[in-house]
């Protein structure tokens, strides 16, 4: 059943399904948003970052893993696609989520959202100047 197959896509563990279904972004965007508007406390709250959480290390194990040519999805020709990274809205997404969950803890839950979106845009902001990738580290050159 298609329940089944998407839960089996979002683990990666699609390969007995006999076709892959990946999603990407706005999959996992519609998600946390649907999870953030269900009315489902805390529960809905926690779901959301615990997808928000396996974004990030589905993102950082592809980056670790490129970086290894020797090993893992560099060492596949060609190298699979990127896993789909969070983004503004995700985060946003999982905030609101916390947000309206009446948890006494839900400021700190929603702050500690707020710090992993900084420090993944500094993740990729340290990446993207290694690489040369983003403007200012290309007008230095």
């Amino acid at each position: 059943n298609y329940d089944r197959c998407w839960q089996r896509s979002l683990d990666g563990n699609d390969s007995d399904i006999g076709w892959s279904l990946k999603p990407n972004d706005a999959s996992y965007n519609f998600v946390l948003h649907t999870l953030a508007t269900s009315n489902r406390g805390r529960v809905a709250a926690s779901k959301a970052q615990t997808i928000l959480e396996r974004m990030i290390g589905r993102c950082q194990k592809y980056a670790a893993d490129m970086q290894n040519a020797d090993i893992g999805a560099a060492a596949l020709d060609p190298p699979p696609p990127p896993p789909p990274a969070p983004t503004v809205k995700s985060y946003n997404c999982v905030i609101n989520a916390w947000s309206k969950c009446r948890d006494e803890k839900a400021g700190d839950k929603a702050e500690e959202i707020f710090r992993l979106m900084e420090n993944w845009d500094f993740e990729c902001q340290e990446k993207a100047t290694e690489n040369g990738d983003n403007d200012e580290a290309n007008a230095s050159l």
